[in-house]
């Protein structure tokens, strides 16, 4: 609350941001699984999901009609990581992007820029080139190469990995969107660098599940890409560094198991 001239006063930016920001990531939670998108569509009995995004679901009646090639065994896969993608995008971009129009504000004042991230581009060279060896070395463990890359079938042609990583990467515009403009730039103004701390503590909640050290990890990412967005008023530095690491942990990861696609 505010303290004016007619006593305390309701600060509805911060209480909007976190109400909006709680809904959306329980939506996550309870919408995005594609195990929902499966139960709406009636698949064929011996179409399992093995092989998909982790824990994605169990196969549901027959299939009928002209739905079934959304089912069938080729294509099942990438139709859930496309449903899960599109929720992502949903909730992480489109919902605070609403919100951000309904305020008479512009994308850009929340980081969708590109100026301001040229002059520091040599950071993110600079943190790309630490992280890459690292994650060489930890796709060595038997927990990462159990859980990387999270689309199992990454492996099996080249279009398979390319749509992967195109989906990753979209994803990971909605996700800094999301966690370094609309909470950190967005409430910079009313909590000041206490904004990166107030945005780490959910985006590293999203990671539970992964691997612990990269769990541990993702507090670190966060207080960096934050601190990132508030310095070059850009997300585009923090969407680079995601891609960059999520290509180079899918590749190491393929390379030390199956191997990177034949066709």
């Amino acid at each position: 609350m505010d303290a004016g001239a007619g006593g305390p006063r309701v600060d509805w930016r911060p209480l909007i941001t976190f109400v909006a920001a709680a809904l959306v990531l329980t939506a996550q939670k309870y919408l995005g699984d594609p195990s929902i998108f499966q139960a709406m569509i009636p698949h064929p009995a011996g179409a399992g999901l093995a092989g998909g995004i982790h824990a994605i679901g169990q196969p549901g009646p027959a299939a009928a009609g002209a739905l079934s090639w959304l089912t069938a065994p080729h294509w099942i896969v990438l139709v859930n990581i496309t449903y899960w993608d599109a929720t992502q995008v949903i909730g992480f971009l489109v919902v605070p992007a609403v919100i951000v129009w309904m305020r008479r504000e512009r994308l850009r004042e929340y980081g969708m820029r590109a100026e301001g991230f040229l002059h520091h581009a040599w950071i993110y060279a600079f943190l790309a080139g630490l992280v890459i060896p690292v994650v060489w070395l930890a796709s060595g463990t038997r927990g990462f190469s159990a859980y990387y890359p999270i689309y199992r079938l990454a492996g099996r042609s080249w279009f398979d990995f390319g749509f992967w990583e195109c989906v990753y990467a979209v994803q990971f515009v909605a996700v800094e969107f999301f966690f370094r403009g609309f909470l950190v730039l967005g409430l910079e103004e009313r909590l000041g660098s206490a904004a990166i701390a107030a945005a780490v503590v959910p985006y590293c909640m999203i990671h539970f599940g992964k691997p612990p050290a990269e769990v541990c990890a993702a507090i670190l990412a966060g207080i960096v890409l934050g601190t990132l967005a508030i310095k070059t008023r850009s997300i585009l530095a923090g969407v680079l560094i995601h891609v960059t690491v999520a290509i180079s942990m899918d590749v190491s990861a393929l390379i030390r198991t199956t191997g990177l696609p034949k066709v």
